[in-house]
């Protein structure tokens, strides 16, 4: 089966919040999907010509004083239709990629204070983003309280944060698993 491009959908999704720039659709996704969706202007730019192909985006210039012209999408009437019946479509499971397990799983060939720097460093990387999805949950309903989106912007911080204190527990209990290993036998 051929893998399905999802970016094209994120871009879609991003223009149905309104017209934007390539420019504003990265900047637009990383400070609103990039904790659990990341897109690059390799991905975005050539996306945005295929969908423009497709009839699912207008474009236009947009004259700047002193800078170079400004090409604006927006989303076609087809462009909606298509993001709206994906939309409804059943989530593919995708595995994640996890480098971090992949080297654990190969542990014994590294020394213990070797793993356990690892696995502490990647405890503070934890810590630091559920600190960060508490800062945002506060942030939102301050500034968006009557926002329609609001409840499900929560949820996907409430599942990130729901994510990073597992990972947080899974890293406690991975080094006090690793506690006996590297302490002396009796």
């Amino acid at each position: 089966m051929a893998k399905v491009n999802k970016s094209r959908y994120a871009i879609l999704g991003i223009l149905s919040l309104g017209p934007k720039s390539g420019y504003d659709i990265k900047k637009m996704t990383e400070v609103s999907i990039a904790h659990f969706w990341s897109e690059s202007f390799g991905q975005i730019y050539p996306n945005l010509r295929q969908l423009e192909k497709e009839a699912l985006v207008t474009s236009r210039l947009e004259p700047q004083t002193g800078a170079r012209d400004r090409r604006v999408y927006t989303l076609t009437d087809e462009g909606e239709r298509v993001f709206q019946n994906w939309l409804r479509e059943p989530v593919d499971y995708a595995p994640p990629r996890n480098e971090l397990l992949l080297k654990l799983f190969f542990g014994d060939q590294l020394s213990d204070a070797n793993i356990q720097a690892k696995i502490a460093t990647f405890r503070r990387q934890q810590q630091t983003r559920l600190d960060t999805y508490d800062g945002l949950v506060t942030w939102l309903r301050a500034e968006f309280a009557e926002h329609p989106s609001l409840p499900y912007w929560l949820m996907t911080l409430s599942y990130g944060r729901h994510l990073a204190r597992a990972l947080l527990d899974w890293s406690e209990e991975s080094l006090a698993g690793l506690e006996p290993l590297s302490s002396p036998a009796d």
